[in-house]
C-alpha cells in the first residue's frame, strides 16, 4: 500500500464521515418535523444524484474505490432523503390542514402542540 492508496483511503472515510451526523440527527428525530425543519429537502436530493454518479463513474473507470463510499452512503442518504421528505410533508400538513397523503387532518392534528401547553408558573 503506497501513500496515493492511503490518501483515497482516508478520503472514503472523510466522505462517509461528513453525512453521518445529519443521518444520525435525522434517524433521531424521524417523527419530530419540526426538529427537521433545517434539511434541504434539495440538497439531500442532489447528494444523491452525485452518488448515483460517483458509483457510475467509479465502476465504468474501473477505480472502485471511488465508488465504494457512495455505496455505503448511497442507502443511508436515501433513507435520510425520504424521512426528511416525510417530515416536510407533515409539517406543510399542519399548516395548511392536509396530512401527508393529501387528506384532510382533523383539529388534533393541526393545532400546534406548543400553544396548546398550559403556562407554567402563570397565576
Amino acid at each position: 500500500m503506497n501513500f496515493y492508496d492511503l490518501i483515497g483511503i482516508a478520503a472514503g472515510v472523510m466522505t462517509v464521515a461528513i453525512y453521518l451526523p445529519q443521518a444520525v440527527r435525522t434517524f433521531r428525530f424521524r417523527r419530530d418535523a419540526h426538529a427537521l425543519r433545517g434539511l434541504s429537502i434539495v440538497a439531500i436530493g442532489a447528494s444523491l444524484v452525485e452518488f448515483v454518479l460517483w458509483i457510475v463513474w467509479g465502476f465504468g473507470k474501473e477505480v472502485p474505490a471511488g465508488a465504494i463510499p457512495y455505496l455505503v452512503l448511497l442507502p443511508i442518504v436515501a433513507t435520510t432523503f425520504f424521512l426528511v421528505l416525510r417530515a416536510h410533508l407533515r409539517e406543510r400538513g399542519r399548516e395548511t390542514g392536509l396530512t401527508a397523503d393529501g387528506s384532510a387532518a382533523d383539529a388534533s392534528e393541526r393545532a400546534d402542540p406548543v400553544a396548546q401547553q398550559p403556562d407554567a408558573g402563570v397565576p
